[in-house]
């Protein structure tokens, strides 16, 4: 989480010094580009494409692991007493479908965490800037301090909920996806099936918990890696 973060951080700056910011994002107010809201949604779109190379293979075997308590059941033996595990599911992954395998439901996947990246990035990033300005104008000093530990907090939960709110449906077509017995099925008709098993509720399934795991996850990692921030590197 601390490089996604770093490699967010690197591309925001990068994108708000470049001639694109100087030319369209800069001009008519007084606000610098990296507060520019195109800025946070680019750098955390294009964070999200390289982190889902690393964080795909990782989550189809997550996915598959938790859908099945041995191999059987997935038809990879027919010995029920040898137990699943990442290395075997690894490993049958590869002989079946090749390193392809390892990336089901990679476009799917980047189709859910771009909008929740952008809208958790752009989100977070105003809230950011508010609040600072806000506690600038109370502190009445020229210069920009470190904002408090309850800020990144509560910034970061807020971003959370919202972002993890408006992915979900996104998210339940993505592990319907990899969690597939058949490698041909496509995305439309998982999106299909859902609506004919269980209407737009189906969609909804699992909201409560993924924006309950959301907001503690983001919070954490957002207000350390802030602080650090703060503490090391400013």
């Amino acid at each position: 989480m601390s490089l996604y973060l770093t490699t967010y951080d690197q591309l925001k700056n990068s994108i708000s010094n470049s001639q694109f910011a100087n030319l369209f994002l800069t001009s008519g107010g007084s606000r610098r580009s990296e507060d520019n809201m195109i800025v946070h949604a680019l750098a955390g779109a294009s964070a999200e494409i390289v982190s889902g190379l690393f964080w795909t293979p990782m989550e189809v075997i997550k996915n598959k692991l938790q859908i099945s308590g041995n191999l059987t059941s997935l038809g990879i033996v027919e010995s029920r007493r040898e137990k699943i595990n990442a290395r075997n599911l690894a490993i049958d992954i590869y002989k079946k479908e090749g390193l392809h395998g390892f990336f089901r439901g990679y476009w799917l996947g980047l189709a859910v965490f771009i909008p929740y990246t952008v809208v958790y990035f752009t989100t977070y990033e105003q809230l950011k800037f508010q609040s600072q300005r806000y506690i600038n104008k109370r502190s009445k000093l020229n210069y920009q301090i470190p904002l408090p530990f309850y800020v990144y907090v509560s910034c970061s939960a807020c971003s959370g909920m919202v972002a993890g709110a408006i992915s979900n449906a996104f998210d339940v077509v993505k592990t319907r996806r990899q969690t597939s017995l058949s490698i041909e099925k496509k995305t439309k008709t998982i999106v299909a099936e859902i609506w004919n098993q269980s209407g737009w509720k189906g969609f909804t399934k699992g909201l409560t918990a993924r924006v309950l795991w959301v907001i503690p996850s983001v919070t954490i990692s957002i207000t350390v890696y802030e602080t650090l921030k703060d503490s090391f590197w400013v």
